[in-house]
């Protein structure tokens, strides 16, 4: 499709959600008149309605951006960062993401950053994804999504990025981890031995008469130039 037919498509798709959604326009000429408390009322009736509407928790963010209700806004991002994901809109995703860490301090619920991880994996940047699962892991030491971060940064520091010894600290700490775990033991084992296989390969044993060339050819050498002078 050319760009011009994406850009009719997406106005028609947006017509049509407004129309299916009355209280949206409404909660949208609410938010031109400066009405926020009527407006988050409307779109909080859409969201109990239909928990997936992505365009109704993106102007309810908006609304307590406006507010200034940080607390609100905050976990208003949170629940539209899991509707992206569950779209398979990485990119919308990662967008509020980052809008949600330049909010405040806090860390976003372990599941929702682990879809994000796991999305992250399909796109270019493989530094990018590793650093997320690390700082997941680090954020939730004690918890399922913790531990399975750690599992995926060491294979990505493994395989995707060739850097055996980060790829072994993650392997190893998910190893120690406090977090139950026999369901993935050998996939972690497995990765710890490829791990030390790259870091520590088998060198071959030095020919036995290589050897003895080495230390004898001094002795012969020294005799040869000793009878030279006699």
């Amino acid at each position: 499709k050319s760009g011009l037919e994406q850009i009719a498509e997406k106005g028609i798709q947006e017509k049509v959600s407004w129309v299916s959604h009355p209280l949206l326009a409404e909660a949208s000429e609410q938010m031109e008149k400066g009405e926020l408390d009527a407006a988050a009322a409307n779109l909080q009736k859409v969201l109990q309605e239909k928990p997936d509407s992505i365009d109704a928790c993106r102007m309810l963010q908006q609304v307590y951006w406006r507010k200034q209700d940080t607390t609100s806004y905050r976990k208003t991002l949170e629940n539209l960062i899991g509707l992206e994901l569950k779209a398979n809109d990485v990119g919308a995703a990662w967008q509020t993401y980052q809008d949600f860490k330049n909010s405040g301090e806090g860390k976003l619920i372990a599941g929702t950053w682990l879809d994000l991880c796991r999305q992250l994996e399909t796109q270019p940047d493989v530094e990018r994804v590793a650093n997320e699962y690390k700082d997941l892991a680090q954020a939730y030491p004690n918890e399922r999504p913790g531990l399975l971060a750690q599992i995926a940064a060491g294979r990505i520091y493994l395989k995707r990025l060739d850097r055996p010894a980060e790829a072994l600290r993650f392997y190893e700490a998910a190893k120690a981890s406090p977090v139950p775990h026999l369901d993935w033991e050998a996939t972690i084992d497995r990765g710890i031995a490829d791990s030390n296989k790259v870091l520590r390969p088998q060198r071959l044993p030095r020919p036995a008469n290589l050897a003895r060339q080495s230390t004898s050819r001094p002795g012969w050498l020294r005799q040869h130039v000793a009878k030279g002078f006699e």
